[in-house]
């Protein structure tokens, strides 16, 4: 329906659909692999932080269907990571 005379934002919209997709699909297969909770992130399978297996980052790449997830080692500074009490 567009009909503009520089670009057509019908289709970038349409691209950037696709890649909020696949970010969706690569952040929620990232957090199934986190088997854990810590912050704002909360399973009911796994009510309680792990330090020794997850203080790390999650790096997930996709390529093509397949989805790979590493890990990152935290590097802790100046504050010490401490659990949130509500």
């Amino acid at each position: 329906m567009d009909r503009g005379q520089r670009f057509n934002t019908d289709l970038l919209e349409a691209i950037e659909l696709g890649f909020l997709l696949d970010l969706a699909e690569v952040l929620a297969y990232t957090a199934r692999e986190r088997r854990e909770s810590r912050g704002g992130h909360f399973r009911e399978d796994f009510e309680t932080r792990n330090d020794e297996k997850f203080m790390v980052h999650s790096m997930a790449y996709k390529a093509g269907d397949e989805i790979k997830v590493d890990w990152k080692p935290v590097t802790v500074t100046i504050y010490p990571p401490m659990e949130r009490k509500y």
